[in-house]
This record gives C-alpha cells, structure tokens and sequence, in this order.
C-alpha cells in the first residue's frame, strides 16, 4: 500500500508479491520485472540503502505491506 511515510524492506515486499500470485494460482514476475513494475504504479517510491546491525538494508521508501503479508522466502517447486 502506498505511504508517504513508509518504507519497506525490498525483499520482504517482493516476497509477499511471490507468495500472493502463488496464493492465487499465477506466476509472480521476476525481482527486475516487479521492480519495473513497481516503479511505473508507485513513480514517488524511492530506493534507499540503509545500514543496520552490520549490514545494508535495501528498502522502498513511500510504500507499506498491507497487515497479514506473507514475507518469508518462498519454497521453489
């Protein structure tokens, strides 16, 4: 969901993408062609690199996962 204040961890984001068009019976686009997407839907996001605990964090600032969005790496079949 879009957010003025919001950011989201890159990965987690395409991940609940994944696990959402898995969900319901379609093949997610590949990490470049979602981006590409995201980008033409949402043109105020903006991509950041943040530094926690010893480590980059790729994020998405201006969008949210909606509540309940499965982010964990899904299984490949």
């Amino acid at each position: 969901m879009e957010s003025s204040g919001g950011r989201v961890d890159k990965s987690a984001l395409y991940y609940a993408y994944v696990n959402e068009m898995r969900d319901s019976g379609y093949h997610p686009k590949g990490r470049s062609n979602f981006n590409q997407a995201l980008r033409q839907a949402f043109p105020d996001l903006q991509e950041e690199r943040l530094r926690s605990h010893g480590r980059d964090l790729l994020i998405w600032r201006g969008i949210v996962l909606k509540e309940g969005a499965k982010t964990w790496s899904p299984s490949i079949h």
